[in-house]
């Protein structure tokens, strides 16, 4: 994710990419990645406690 950013801001034009671009790149990654919703199981579970638990869980 952050090289991916970085590679389009380097892409864009932008001459050098500074230590404060590069610090807020990350801060914002880093933000993105702990508020992102986790993704949803792929298959319920076949234990129905595996599948009570998960739902405390959730």
């Amino acid at each position: 994710m952050i090289t991916r950013r970085l590679a389009t801001l380097a892409h864009s034009g932008l001459q050098a990419l500074d230590t404060a671009t590069v610090r807020a790149v990350v801060r914002q990654a880093v933000r993105d990645v702990r508020t992102a919703p986790p993704p949803p199981p792929a298959d319920p579970p076949a234990d129905p406690t595996v599948a009570a638990l998960r739902a405390v869980v959730d």
